[in-house]
C-alpha cells in the first residue's frame, strides 16, 4: 500500500491584493511593496493559510483595471484591500468584491481616515515606520483570516447590509419592516453624529483665532492643495483635490 502524497500537501488558495500601486520607482510602489512583503505575504503565504498572493501589477499595467484584474477580484478565495491613499481603482475593485458577497479583509495606514461606507468593517491598521505596529498588523491579519476560515463565517460589508435592509423592507412581516426602518434611521443618525463631530473639531480650532496649517493631515486627509481663495477678512479658503476644503486664518 503506497502513501498518498496529495494528502500531505496543503491546498494552495488564491489571495488577491487590492491597493494603490503606482508606477515603477514611485513612492506609491515602494509603499505597496513593503506592505505586501512585510505584512501580507509573511502571514498568508504560510500555513495554516497557504494562499498564493498576487497583485494587479503582476497581471496588468499599473493604473488599469483590466478584465484579468476584475476576474481576480471576483474569483479569488480571499481579497486583502489596502485602502491607504484612497485610490479610486482600489475602491472600484473593492466594490466589485463586495457585490460578489465574498470575503475581503480591509487594511489602512494609521492616521488615514477610513471611508465612511467602510467605517463599520473590521480593519487592520498598520504603520511601516514602527516595528511594533507591523507585528500587531500581522497578528490582526492572521486573526481576520482565521475567522474567515471558520465554519459559519458570514460576509458583512456595506452591500450585504443594504441588501439585508432591502429584504426587511420587502418582508410581509410588520416586525421585519419596522426593523428595516430602524436600521435606516440609525444609519442616518450615525452620519449626523459624524458630521457634528467634524464641525465641532473645526470650531475648536477656529475659535482660537487661527487654523492649524496641518489640520487636514491630522484629520487623516492626504490631498494636494489645488487653490487658495482670499476671503477678504484675514482668512483664506484652502481647496483640496479630493473636494474637501478648510478655512485658514492668518496667524496673529
Amino acid at each position: 500500500m503506497s502513501d498518498s502524497p496529495e494528502s500531505a500537501v496543503p491546498t494552495v488558495r488564491a489571495c488577491f491584493v487590492i491597493s494603490q500601486i503606482g508606477s515603477e520607482g514611485s513612492e506609491e510602489r515602494a509603499h505597496a511593496d513593503k506592505v505586501l512583503e512585510f505584512i501580507i505575504r509573511p502571514v498568508l503565504e504560510v500555513e495554516p493559510f497557504c494562499y498564493e498572493v498576487t497583485r494587479a501589477d503582476t497581471i496588468s499595467d499599473p493604473g488599469m483595471v483590466s478584465s484579468q484584474v476584475i476576474t481576480s477580484v471576483l474569483d479569488a478565495d480571499l481579497v486583502v484591500a489596502d485602502l491607504t491613499g484612497h485610490n479610486p481603482n482600489a475602491f472600484y475593485e473593492l466594490a466589485l468584491r463586495h457585490m460578489a458577497n465574498k470575503p475581503a479583509i480591509h487594511m489602512i495606514e494609521r492616521g488615514e481616515k477610513i471611508p465612511f461606507d467602510n467605517q463599520d468593517v473590521r480593519t487592520a491598521f498598520y504603520s511601516l515606520w514602527d516595528p511594533k505596529t507591523i507585528e500587531q498588523s500581522k497578528r490582526d491579519l492572521k486573526e481576520f483570516a482565521s475567522a474567515i476560515d471558520q465554519g459559519g463565517y458570514t460576509v458583512s460589508n456595506p452591500v450585504t447590509t443594504a441588501r439585508g435592509v432591502q429584504r426587511l423592507d420587502q418582508s410581509a412581516d410588520d416586525g421585519d419592516r419596522l426593523m428595516g426602518q430602524l436600521v435606516r434611521r440609525l444609519g442616518v443618525l450615525e452620519k449626523k453624529l459624524d458630521g457634528s463631530a467634524e464641525r465641532q473639531g473645526r470650531f475648536e480650532l477656529s475659535r482660537e483665532g487661527k487654523w492649524m496649517r496641518d489640520w487636514p493631515y491630522k484629520r487623516g486627509i492626504h490631498a494636494r492643495v489645488i487653490e487658495v481663495l482670499d476671503n477678504g477678512d484675514n482668512s483664506q479658503t484652502v481647496l483640496y483635490e479630493d473636494g474637501t476644503e478648510r478655512i485658514q486664518y492668518e496667524e496673529d
